[in-house]
């Protein structure tokens, strides 16, 4: 090999090497950020499931409620204020 080819060839040897270790810092984080999106969405599937719950309770008491007021106008009482 040629004396003037040689620290090209290093040189190119060098960005290669520095490309790769680039590469596999950016697989880490992806794989690191794949982890955390995948906790999030268990953390959101959680939270749907608790408003879900809250939401069913509240209908559930708004129709206890509606069903009260009718039988008082049924029976006619004065709704409590």
């Amino acid at each position: 090999m040629s004396d003037d080819l040689r620290p090209l060839l290093l040189q190119l040897l060098d960005k290669t090497e520095s490309v790769l270790a680039g590469q596999a810092r950016l697989e880490g984080k992806v794989t690191s950020l794949e982890g955390k999106v995948s906790n999030l969405e268990g953390e959101m599937r959680k939270v749907k499931d608790v408003v879900g719950v809250t939401r069913m309770q509240e209908i559930a008491r708004l129709d206890g409620r509606i069903d009260q007021l009718a039988q008082d106008v049924a029976l006619g009482h004065r709704a409590a204020e």
